[in-house]
């Protein structure tokens, strides 16, 4: 089975599609302040994404789906995980 049919994330759109996958999920409440020039992409993304699939996304899905992405991307942090969220190569405590 292939990451994107495991996850649901795309490692490339189709020529012009966004490489994110949307899903409408409840989501919890997280404030956060970003730079303003990440905003501005933002707002640049969900341009296109809306252009690409007639959809629009709001900021909230599009930031827990490039969340969702990076965490899955991130080896060290999936070893992490995989470890008991403990850093690799630290023994357990008892």
């Amino acid at each position: 089975m292939s990451e994107q049919e495991t996850t649901g994330m795309k490692t490339r759109g189709p020529q012009g599609q966004p490489v994110l996958a949307l899903n409408r999920i409840t989501f919890t409440k997280l404030r956060v302040q970003i730079r303003s020039e990440t905003y501005e992409l933002l707002t640049k993304y969900i341009k296109f994404y809306e252009e690409a699939t007639e959809k629009k996304p709001d900021e909230s899905e599009l930031v827990d789906a490039a969340l969702k992405r990076a965490f899955q991307k991130d080896r060290a942090f999936q070893d992490y995980l995989r470890n008991g969220g403990q850093a690799v190569g630290q023994g357990k405590v008892k």
